[in-house]
Formats: structure tokens, C-alpha cells, sequence
């Protein structure tokens, strides 16, 4: 179907970069920067056929992972314009592809890029950095996309979210290397590793749709603890948690915060929580990512980390959305690695100091400290055993 998503920002100024085949039009940006959408006529979408996992190389050193796929002219020459990034990994596409015998397809088309389809995370922090586009441009008869994992289709959370964002769009997965009349690709505003920055932009694009009067009423609660704990159905089909994770909860209820668990409420639901709030805890994970497309100046945001080594993106994405710091030190003692995952440190049981937690927390002005209760060594101990036979226990890191 057919969509409308607003009227052209500017009149374009174009200047041809190859005859007949690709033009450009810059928009200039609040504070005098500048953000691009080419226009690519008759353009190829070669969606993602080979993937290599990161590893390591033969002295130890960190390998990065490897992709295909990407955005080319009609003359089947790569366009780094439609490059894709993923943290860890390089987008390795061919630098030409075949034009023969291509399905072609009529019509505009908005190019949002690679999505990853399978970790919601990762769909929220990497794969929206071209889609303010569609505020600039209007009558596109789809929304181009290439899934992360090719054999695998969009996971519910992640259409829901699309279609929270893009009510009407029609979005179009390339079976096979595609040919278009028209593709309008927005630049994509991200960081170097490929996580998505909060351009002036891309803040206009998200606050038009997470800041509505309806998503904006003071009903909800003003401290917000948002909780990962009953994200998973049990031990073995978690893959990232906290030991005594629901006395986390129990605490931070106990300091006057709503605990919250963001995957139980629709993206609408979530924005309308975040925006009210005016302290923020989360643990860490993907719905921090989510929280930043609303984020405003003022909040206060502090991180649970569930790693020894803090993010950086984290701190970057929340600064360039509200310009507001991240506060929270770890607090990790120690980590145990799943038995199925000896290396994966995103998927490990993490073990935190209470005590060091409950510190910091007042140390930055979360909480007053005075009903919070830390758990005994002895309950320690026996959550600990009851995640022995998925986790490592006995070769802490």
C-alpha cells in the first residue's frame, strides 16, 4: 500500500555525482550540520546471502564478523551510501553485482537499510539510523529493508515497533538482488560502530512520534525502575540476568520506584512511561535503547550494569538524544560464563556487590538508602546453586 509520511523539508539543491543515476540533496541541520538523502534511479538491493560470525585469529587476537549485501547503481557498482553497520562486524559486499535478468519494480521506495530482525536490542540501537528519513519525503510505495538474518523473518517485537513508528508503511524485504525505479536513501546518522545517533534529525523524527499529548499525560509513575527480571521463562532460556535479580525489584520498589517491565506494554505503552518519569534505573539491556528515542533533558538515568566494563554507547546515545549524562558505576564482582557459551561475556550470570550498589546509588541521588536491605551471603549462595547446571561456576571472571 501506499503512504504518506509529510511534506519535503526544503527544496532540494542537486548536484549530479554520476549522469542519469544518482543525485543528492543535502538538508541542513539545527547547529549547521548537515544530513544527506540520495536519490538512486534505478537503483539494486542486494539483500544479506553470506554471514561469518566473529572469532578470533590463529595468535588470539579478535576477529571481526563479515556480511554481504548493500545498495548499488544501474549499473551494478557498489554505492557505499547503502553500507550497513553492525558492531563487531564489516559490511564485506561485492563491489559489483550482476544486471541481468533482475526483478524490477516500479515506484519510489525509502531505503531504511539492514534490520536485524532477531535481537531486539540490536534492532532499536543499529537499525533506525536512516528512518528520519521518511519524515522528508511523501507518496513512497515501500519501505526497503534487508533482515539481518536472511533465512529468518521479523520477530513480533520487531514489527510491532515498526509499525508503532511507520503506521502505514508497506515494507519491502528483496527476495533475491532487486531492481528499483527509485530509491531515496536517507545518510545514516550513527556512530562509528554503527549504533544510531541522536541528530537533530533523528530526535525530530522520534519526539514527533514518542511525544504526543497522548504519550505525554502525568499519569504514570516518576521514578521508574525498569527491570529485566521477568524477561525470561527460566534459567535455561535466559541468557543474560543478575544473581537475586527479583530482590533487585524488591529493593528498588522499597526506595519509593515503580518497577517496570517493559515487555509486557506496547511501544506506545513504554514511551508514555519513560517520557513522564523523571528518575530512571535500568537494568542494563535493550530497553535503555528504547528509552532514548523519547529521552529529555532533565531526567536522571542511571545504568544497573550487568558487565565489569561499561558500554560506552550507552552514555553516547543518551547525550546526543537529551544531552543528559549516564549515571552508574559497575557494581559487578564477579561473572560466571553460560556451560553452552564459554566465551560470551552479553550472556553471562553476573554477580553483583550490594552493598557497593546501594553506595552508588546514593552517591548520585537515586536513592536515600534507608529501606534498602542487601541479601545475606547465604541467599547468594543458594541462587548461585540454582543456576548450576546452566552457568560455570566454578571458573569466575
Amino acid at each position: 500500500m501506499k503512504f504518506a509520511l509529510g511534506n519535503l523539508f526544503a527544496k532540494p539543491r542537486r548536484r549530479s555525482l554520476e549522469p542519469a543515476s544518482l543525485s543528492i540533496t543535502s538538508y541542513i541541520e539545527a547547529g549547521a550540520s548537515t544530513a544527506e538523502i540520495s536519490v538512486v534511479d534505478n537503483g539494486i538491493v542486494a539483500p544479506v546471502s553470506r554471514y561469518v560470525k566473529p572469532g578470533l585469529n590463529a595468535d588470539g587476537s579478535p576477529c571481526k564478523g563479515e556480511f554481504d549485501g548493500g545498495l548499488y547503481d544501474r549499473q551494478g557498482k557498489r554505492l557505499n551510501i547503502g553500507d550497513n553497520a553492525y558492531l563487531g562486524h564489516v559490511n564485506a559486499a561485492a563491489q559489483t553485482v550482476a544486471t541481468e535478468g533482475l526483478k524490477r519494480f516500479p515506484g519510489r521506495y525509502l531505503y531504511l537499510g539492514m534490520v536485524q530482525n532477531v535481537h531486539f536490542g540490536h534492532f532499536t540501537s543499529e537499525s533506525l539510523s536512516r528512518i528520519w528519513g521518511a519524515d522528508l519525503v511523501k507518496d513512497v510505495d515501500g519501505v526497503i529493508y534487508i533482515p539481518r538474518y536472511p533465512n529468518q523473518p521479523l520477530r513480533p517485537y520487531v514489527t510491532t515497533f515498526l509499525e508503532a513508528l511507520l503506521p502505514n508503511a508497506n515494507f519491502v524485504r528483496p527476495e533475491g538482488i532487486s531492481q528499483y525505479e527509485r530509491i531515496i536513501v536517507p545518510e545514516a546518522l550513527r556512530f562509528a560502530p554503527g549504533y544510531m545517533k541522536g541528530g537533530s534529525m533523528v530526535r525530530s523524527f522520534f519526539h514527533k512520534r514518542t511525544q504526543t499529548p497522548a504519550l505525554t499525560d502525568k499519569a504514570t509513575p516518576k521514578r521508574l525502575f525498569v527491570s529485566r527480571s521477568q524477561f525470561r521463562l527460566n534459567a535455561a532460556q535466559n541468557k543474560a540476568c543478575f544473581v537475586c535479580e527479583t530482590r533487585i525489584d524488591e529493593l528498588m520498589q522499597a526506595e519509593g520506584y515503580t518497577v517496570f517491565y517493559p515487555e509486557q506494554h506496547s511501544p506506545e505503552e513504554q514511551f508514555r512511561h519513560y517520557n513522564n518519569a523523571d528518575e530512571l534505573v535500568f537494568a542494563e539491556g535493550s530497553s535503555f535503547h528504547v528509552y532514548v528515542l523519547t529521552a529529555r533533558p532533565g531526567q536522571r538515568v542511571y545504568c544497573l550494569w550487568r558487565r565489569k566494563i561499561m558500554h560506552p554507547v550507552f552514555e553516547n546515545q543518551l547525550k546526543s538524544f537529551s544531552g543528559e549524562r549516564l549515571r552508574g558505576a559497575t557494581q559487578v564482582k564477579k561473572m560466571y560464563y553460560r556451560r553452552d557459551a564459554p566465551t560470551v561475556i552479553p550472556w553471562a550470570l553476573s554477580e553483583l556487590d550490594f552493598d557497593c550498589l546501594r553506595d552508588d546509588l546514593i552517591r548520585e541521588g537515586m536513592i536515600s538508602g534507608t529501606a534498602w536491605a542487601s541479601p545475606e551471603p547465604k541467599e547468594i549462595e543458594a541462587e548461585l546453586a540454582h543456576h548450576r547446571n546452566v552457568y560455570d561456576l566454578e571458573h569466575p571472571f
